[in-house]
This record gives structure tokens, sequence and C-alpha cells, in this order.
């Protein structure tokens, strides 16, 4: 799998510090969600072919979403709607959650993979 963002571009032109060690590992995490919500047009058209905009937007958008996961985690309860164990009960409102959060994703990473128009459509 080619890497669209690395360590050097996280650090030094996104300016990201949130995450302080295994980098590269939310960053690949983070391309393989982006690659999901985009039905993979990136692996498709190829990173390089894409406009200069279009990366822009989808390495701003991996970067938010590493962050996402290394603050995060990778799941939640937010998926489930009702959960009980012995006397405690947990139920989630789903009717309000953002399109980002029904796809458990950062709000900023979403809204750069809409922009860059890679996420519906045909291309």
């Amino acid at each position: 799998m080619n890497q669209y963002v690395t360590e050097a571009y996280y650090s030094n032109d996104f300016k990201g510090e949130t995450i302080p060690d295994e980098v590269e590992k939310y960053l690949m995490l983070a391309q393989e969600k982006i690659d999901e919500v985009t039905h993979n047009r990136i692996v498709y058209i190829g990173f390089d072919n894409l406009t200069d905009f279009q990366k822009e937007c989808i390495s701003k958008a991996i970067c938010y979403q590493a962050e996402y996961y290394y603050a995060n985690g990778m799941g939640s309860l937010s998926s489930v709607s009702s959960y009980s164990v012995l006397d405690i009960s947990i139920n989630v409102d789903t009717t309000s959650k953002t399109e980002a959060q029904k796809k458990e994703m950062d709000e900023m990473a979403y809204i750069n993979v809409k922009k860059s128009g890679l996420m519906s459509g045909l291309l």
C-alpha cells in the first residue's frame, strides 16, 4: 500500500503534535478509513494523479483522522444503540449524530474528504 501522508508531512506541514509516537501506524490506519469512505477512488486513480487541491484535502483528512484514532481508539460504544450489564444500562441517541460521527470520523477529516469531491458521485 502506498502511503499518502508521511510523518514528515504530519509534523512539518500539518503541524501535528498530538501523536507522540507510532505516527506512521496511525497515519496508515487513517488512510485505510479515508480509502473506505472514498470507495477506494484514490487507490483506483492514484494519489499522485489527484489535483493539488484534492491531495491537500486528503492529506489533511488523514492527519485529522489519525489524531482522532490516537485520541479515541478504533471503535467505541457510539455505534451501539442499547447495552446492559446487570443493573447498568446505556442507551445512545443515534438520531442526532453528524455524518462524521455515523462514519466514526473526525469532523474536520470528514469535511476535507467531502471537499475533495472523492466521497460520492462518479469521477
